[in-house]
């Protein structure tokens, strides 16, 4: 897994999301309000975080990305438990901060609304291996 294509195709998710809901015509309380005002939004999110292994969950403020790795090609059981894995998805995330509270503050600026957050975990069988939340304020 490439860390940056990973960043990529989460960065590419949330400005997708972004520019679908300047398109929503009231003011709901949060972001989950949103969705659920213009179901087509959460629809073509989930199906682009499908196609590369992710699951897209929107409760709230918050916006979750949740990578199963159990699904990528190589990765088995023993892998991820080595530090040395453990410690890559950690830089990972440490590593697309700036972009993912870039992409918190223009959610914000496209909805009005504040406290928007991303989080990003990545997840083997469904045992949480890393996350980590960003938001406007961090």
């Amino acid at each position: 897994m490439k860390k940056n294509s990973l960043i990529a195709i989460i960065m590419i998710l949330t400005m997708g999301l972004s520019i679908m809901l300047s398109s929503c015509f009231k003011t709901p309380d949060n972001l989950e309000g949103y969705i659920k005002s213009n179901s087509e939004v959460l629809d073509q999110i989930e199906s682009a975080a499908s196609a590369q292994g992710m699951t897209v969950n929107v409760k709230g403020n918050d916006i979750s990305y949740v990578y199963d790795l159990s699904a990528a090609n190589g990765v088995t059981e023993e892998s991820i438990k080595d530090s040395v894995v453990q410690e890559g998805l950690t830089k990972v995330l440490e590593d697309g901060k700036d972009k993912f509270i870039e992409s918190c503050k223009e959610l914000e600026s496209t909805t009005g609304l504040s406290g928007i957050s991303i989080t990003v975990s990545f997840e083997y069988n469904g045992e949480q291996i890393a996350s980590q939340t960003y938001s406007s304020a961090d």
